[in-house]
């Protein structure tokens, strides 16, 4: 429990940082990550039904500012990305999602429902864990105030 609660927190400093709300709701999974450009710490999403037949299709309402429709040299296509808010470069949606060591690579289908939100989450938290070393920052008898973030290691 205290993975889930320090990744988190995690994400709430990160996103208050970039100035991202995460959205409410079901519809998206989301993820800390180091920008490929300017290797700053940014969130990064994914979104119920994000590639269909090959085309990402139009996140749901609200889109966070950081997901913008952008045509890219690499896939020679416009559609819709996560976008740094440090460098404003695309972070391709291959590498977050089809490269094994990206933390979308654990997700298949995603659905809008509460069980696959907190089955993907605990995916995502349990990879994410996973790629770094890890040290809980609080024990069991106190209270859930981490004293430190946890380093990353490796590519994001």
């Amino acid at each position: 429990m205290s993975q889930i609660n320090d990744f988190n927190k995690l994400v709430d400093k990160i996103s208050k940082e970039v100035g991202v709300k995460l959205p409410e709701g079901f519809g998206y999974r989301y993820a800390p990550y180091s920008c490929w450009k300017c290797d700053k710490d940014i969130i990064i999403f994914k979104w119920c039904h994000s590639r269909i037949e090959g085309e990402i299709e139009t996140p749901p309402e609200p889109i966070p500012k950081t997901i913008q429709k952008r045509h890219t040299a690499m896939a020679d296509e416009t559609y819709w990305a996560n976008v740094c808010p440090y460098c404003d470069s695309v972070q391709g949606d291959f590498f977050l999602s089809n490269e094994p060591d990206s933390p979308f690579f654990v997700l298949h289908d995603i659905e809008n429902t509460k069980e696959s939100f907190e089955a993907d989450m605990g995916e995502i938290v349990d990879y994410y864990y996973s790629q770094i070393e890890y040290e809980p920052t609080y024990k069991e008898t106190t209270e859930d105030k981490p004293n430190h973030q946890p380093e990353q290691k490796g590519l994001w």
